[in-house]
């Protein structure tokens, strides 16, 4: 890099060097060189200045020309130089950062085999006609304490606490408790060594919330149906593995533009498989022509749970057609 610098200053220098004898220097010397000839009558033998001028200019072009293909190899080695050294750059920056996220993850696993607690589970085990729900609890611990004790601690929506001696010969305890379905609890461990009390939070669950992963409520319109004044809407209750959610009546209200024009219980479904229930529902859309109609779905269960689903968007057109 200085290498080509210092070469490039010299040629300058020459070149500037070279301008300045053959304008000035050169020129006088030229002279001197015809009048002597003239006076011995002697033939010229000196280049003249113009001449000289144009042949050290071309040459002059030339070297810079080099000078300027040096130049850019020397600049094109540099650019190569400087992404080298920024892609080693980036290299020992991502080698940081995986440093780092190793030291992160040592901490975490630091931080977790310090806790008392290294993971829980728990499971609805059965659902009862009181609206209570029997649930299994699953605690693996990290360690246990020698001389001490180990407590579940859950606290309900009304800051009710209870609290459930926990006993193991190894590091899974399991407890089944027996809590409201539709109450809130968060749930807490207290670890006892014998000199310390130390508490962990566990999880926090309502057992209505986890049950609504194994009921699906969905609203169909019977196609085949779509040329009649009378369309037939199905509504299907998915209950899955508890028979508690089977539906025992099913509110249907339809609403045209914001005004209820049919409500309707249905308690009988038209068929149960064993894993779904279909309840069925007619309107005469003739008298609906041309409004937008919303179906609002109220179910309640064997427990007596409520849900609800809602179904807008469906367009009476000038025929009595649903468009949806």
């Amino acid at each position: 890099m200085y290498a080509g610098l210092f070469i490039s200053i010299a040629v300058i220098i020459l070149v500037v060097g070279l301008l300045i004898w053959v304008l000035l220097i050169y020129p006088k010397s030229y002279k001197r060189n015809i009048n002597k000839a003239l006076n011995d009558e002697l033939p010229v033998r000196s280049i003249e200045p113009t001449t000289l001028f144009g042949g050290l200019s071309f040459l002059i072009i030339i070297v810079l020309n080099i000078i300027l293909l040096v130049s850019l190899s020397s600049a094109k080695d540099d650019i190569n130089n400087l992404q080298t050294m920024i892609n080693n750059l980036n290299n020992q920056i991502t080698s940081i950062q995986y440093q780092i996220a190793n030291v992160n993850n040592n901490v975490n696993e630091m931080l977790e085999d310090s806790k008392w607690v290294k993971s829980t589970e728990y499971e609805i085990l059965d659902l009862n006609s009181n609206g209570s729900a029997d649930v299994e609890i699953l605690i693996e611990m990290n360690r246990i304490p020698i001389n001490g004790s180990i407590t579940l601690i859950y606290v309900d929506e009304n800051n009710q606490i209870q609290e459930v001696p926990l006993t193991s010969t190894n590091t899974i305890f399991s407890t089944t408790i027996t809590i409201d379905i539709e109450n809130y609890y968060d749930f807490s461990l207290m670890v006892n060594d014998g000199t310390t009390i130390e508490n962990e939070d566990l999880f926090s669950f309502s057992v209505y919330t986890l049950l609504r992963y194994y009921n699906y409520i969905n609203l169909e319109l019977l196609l085949e149906n779509d040329d009649t004044l009378t369309k037939v809407f199905e509504i299907h209750n998915q209950y899955a593995d508890y028979p508690e959610l089977k539906f025992t009546e099913v509110q249907i209200e339809i609403t045209i533009d914001g005004i209820v024009v049919l409500s309707d219980t249905v308690t009988v479904p038209i068929s149960d498989d064993g894993s779904e229930q279909v309840f069925e529902i007619s309107i005469d859309t003739s008298t609906y022509e041309g409004d937008e109609m919303m179906i609002s779905i109220f179910g309640v269960d064997q427990l007596g749970l409520e849900y609800e689903v809602y179904r807008d968007g469906w367009i009476l057109d000038n025929d009595s057609s649903v468009i949806s």
